[in-house]
């Protein structure tokens, strides 16, 4: 078993945060909310690292676009990587609605600067839906999480490795969605080793939550209503994510 090193070496801790950073909030109606800022805690003993998030208007997702190849340049600019400020309250217009089917991916930067090989584990928890009326229909189960794309990053981009090595990773059988517990730890990925130097020093994680159209809401029985319309009007945040380190086996 692998004892893990440290626990939580970075945390991404927000509250009744409106889609900010790794902390979602999916309106499925436009509304107010009040935002409040992000409190990063890093250990920078093992990784140091750099978040971002995908900005679109088409809530289409990253596809195979490259973090430093398709960076946001100006506020207005879309379809475009936009790296994560913990000194911004909110990160992302809310201006729309978000509806079933749409995605939204992010990228995580992560370095080795131990002297020693170290394994990555990154986890997302603290799990929070509101708005709801049925425990069931919390909008938080509506949601698919997936590992789009992982690369070894040096001036450049290596292919996609993530089916090259013995690593595991959400969505590498089948695409998992959360569930209703808000402690429950998801795991992104597990069994990675990044070298202390090298060309295996330091990775891009790719990801990508998906509002899922096939989740329908449920009703007092427990039976589909065959719609999205227990979802409307919920707010699903995310309170943290955990980069932890694990002795490689």
């Amino acid at each position: 078993m692998k004892s893990r090193m440290v626990q939580s070496l970075m945390t991404l801790i927000g509250a009744s945060l409106l889609f900010v950073g790794i902390t979602l909030a999916w309106i499925i109606s436009s509304q107010d909310s009040i935002i409040d800022p992000i409190l990063i805690e890093v250990n920078p003993g093992d990784f140091e690292y750099s978040f971002y998030y995908f900005r679109s208007e088409l809530f289409q997702g990253s596809g195979n676009s490259k973090l430093y190849d398709t960076l946001c340049i100006n506020a207005e600019d879309q379809e475009c990587f936009v790296e994560f400020d913990q000194t911004q309250p909110s990160l992302l217009s809310t201006n729309g609605s978000t509806r079933p089917s749409h995605q939204f991916s992010f990228a995580l930067d992560v370095k080795n600067i131990s002297n020693s090989n170290r394994g990555l584990v990154v986890l997302l928890t603290e799990l929070l839906s509101s708005g709801y009326l049925l425990n069931s229909n919390q909008i938080q189960r509506a949601f698919s999480y997936q590992v789009t794309k992982i690369v070894y990053y040096t001036d450049v981009e290596s292919e996609d490795i993530k089916d090259l090595l013995d690593v595991v990773y959400a969505g590498k059988e089948t695409i998992p969605h959360f569930g209703l517990t808000p402690e429950v730890e998801y795991e992104l990925l597990s069994d990675f080793v990044l070298t202390p130097s090298g060309p295996n020093q330091r990775m891009i994680l790719y990801f990508t939550l998906r509002f899922d159209p096939e989740i329908k809401g449920l009703d007092e029985f427990g039976q589909s209503t065959n719609n999205s319309n227990a979802f409307q009007n919920q707010t699903f945040q995310i309170r943290k994510i955990k980069v932890e380190a694990v002795l490689p086996t």
